[in-house]
């Protein structure tokens, strides 16, 4: 049998077929561009220099000339050694037309493509057999190798001031920019302005004060009423418990007569109509023991590529368990509030996190909860971008005239004013209100 003979991916007609076009319209620079190639792209060294040539060229609104070109290879002193000007004139006569430069780039892309999945291979096998990682870890890394190429991003890289600035403002102009996921509370959004991709949100209470039902209420209103895909991990509750909740809020039926399945025929009928409207909701939910940071960032990934992600719910803290063994668990906390700070940002998408507060609270003559409650953890209030507490007066004291009014307490926000803001709390349907809206 012949020995098999493994060659590296590339397309030298594709990429010359590519060049060729950018040196002859403006048009498919724009093109390319916009498709994400970049210099790396090109398996060819000298290639990946003409390439930038042209983009240098493009972006300060230069000729896209021989001359033009042969000007700028010298400046970047390559001039000699990408082939010359008889390269460069025979690029300009390789294609008679531009038509085709996405299909040829789409090649290009390929072929890097998978050269990239090689080395990442290469990598994660080294990996495998040589680090000193738990596996859980050496697996979240290589998943990161292959989702970083799989979205056509590299890991790791610089970003420049300017590119950055450049972006904001382009934001900033934009239709569609980012102003955060709204919770559906208009007070709680005022404050917010949303949960914004990549931070990290806490919900702190004590135990029966609601902070389940807020948060099963903010992603029903995200799922629902924004039709942005939610990811819920519920280590307390059982799904079908989470499920009855967000039943019980949308159709307003006692969250007991469906605990219970004794409701008349009108709420039946309601309650199937509900089905049907909330068929399509994209929201997903976990209750699959105490996932790790690791497992739980892998399965989000793989939800995120398949069905888009655009928020993360997780109930609660205090029952996660850290990728490290270790016998300290503030140790074992701050190292899972750290890692998923990084899950944020690495997925590009709010975290909502739930936690328990100490019995600080129980002790004090209002009850009203402080950053300090925060349990097991300094570190959770370090990493948090936004810090919640709930507070109900009518738990403490039932006769209370606020027995119905909860206070949301924005402890601290990152990026903007902290303060109070009050719902209204309907215990029989284990749901939070805007009162504005429901009592004005």
């Amino acid at each position: 049998m012949a020995e098999e003979i493994n060659l590296i991916p590339f397309s030298a007609t594709a990429e010359d077929s590519v060049l060729s076009a950018m040196l002859q319209s403006r048009e498919a620079v724009g093109k390319v561009a916009t498709m994400g190639l970049t210099a790396d792209d090109f398996y060819s060294s000298s290639n990946s220099e003409i390439f930038n040539a042209i983009v240098s060229l493009f972006n300060v609104d230069g000729p896209l000339d021989i001359a033009s070109v042969t000007a700028q290879l010298e400046k970047q002193g390559v001039f000699e050694e990408v082939g010359g000007l008889e390269r460069l004139v025979e690029l300009v006569n390789f294609l008679p037309t531009t038509a085709n430069v996405g299909y040829h780039a789409d090649i290009v892309l390929d072929k890097s493509a998978r050269r990239k999945l090689i080395a990442a291979s290469e990598r994660i096998s080294k990996n495998a057999y040589t680090s000193g990682d738990e596996t859980s870890r050496i697996i979240d890394l290589a998943e990161q190798e292959i989702f970083a190429i799989a979205e056509g991003r590299s890991l790791g890289d610089f970003s420049k001031l300017s590119d950055l600035l450049e972006a904001n403002m382009q934001n900033m102009k934009s239709e569609n920019k980012d102003e955060g996921v709204m919770t559906g509370f208009s007070d709680l959004d005022r404050m917010l302005a949303g949960l914004h991709k990549g931070n990290l949100a806490l919900i702190a209470a004590r135990p029966a004060m609601g902070k389940t039902s807020l948060a099963m209420n903010i992603a029903h209103n995200v799922a629902f009423k924004q039709g942005i895909p939610v990811a819920i991990f519920s280590l307390e509750m059982s799904k079908e418990e989470l499920t009855n909740r967000i039943w019980s809020s949308e159709t307003y039926i006692e969250l007991s007569k469906l605990q219970e399945m004794n409701f008349d025929q009108d709420e039946w009928e309601h309650l199937v109509e509900s089905v049907k409207l909330m068929r399509n909701e994209p929201l997903y939910i976990d209750d699959s023991g105490a996932p790790s940071v690791t497992e739980m960032r892998a399965k989000c990934r793989r939800l995120k590529a398949k069905s888009g992600l655009g928020l993360i719910v997780i109930d609660h803290l205090q029952l996660m368990q850290g990728s490290r063994k270790t016998d300290n668990r503030q140790q074992e906390v701050a190292d899972i509030s750290r890692n998923l700070k990084i899950m944020a940002k690495d997925l590009d998408v709010p975290i909502l996190l739930l936690s328990q507060l100490n019995r600080n609270p129980e002790s004090r003559s209002n009850n009203k909860p402080a950053l300090s409650d925060l349990r097991e953890s300094g570190a959770i209030e370090q990493d948090a971008d936004v810090v919640m507490m709930l507070y109900r007066e009518g738990y403490y004291d039932p006769a209370c005239e606020n027995v119905n009014i909860a206070e949301c307490i924005i402890a601290k926000h990152r990026n903007g004013p902290t303060g109070s803001v009050k719902l209204g709390w309907r215990p029989e349907w284990t749901t939070f209100e805007t009162l504005e809206e429901k009592y004005e």
